[in-house]
């Protein structure tokens, strides 16, 4: 029997079993698959990001021909507005 001094030592065994080849490769192969999960979802987040990017810059392009088409009837309406002005203010001057 074994005295309490040899019972305490830690002793590590050098000899490799199945079940430590199995854990081994079990353990490969499920890092690997996170690895590769992170890949897949890192590239669909980027195309993601296109998208987005695409339909932001479409949605500005739009934003500014709006803006602009409401400008050029802005400044139509003023142009009418003087013309009008004008007329009104001519026909008051001359009975």
């Amino acid at each position: 029997m074994p005295d309490a001094a040899a019972r305490s030592h830690f002793h590590l065994s050098r000899e490799f079993t199945w079940g430590h080849i199995m854990s081994t490769l079990i353990l490969l192969a499920g890092l690997i698959g996170i690895y590769t999960d992170n890949i897949r979802q890192h590239e669909e987040a980027d195309k993601r990001i296109t998208v987005a990017e695409a339909r932001i810059h479409d949605q500005q392009e739009s934003s500014q021909r709006i803006n602009q088409a409401m400008e050029k009837r802005l400044q139509s309406i003023d142009q009418k507005l003087d013309r009008l002005i004008e007329r009104e203010l001519n026909k008051g001057r001359h009975p």
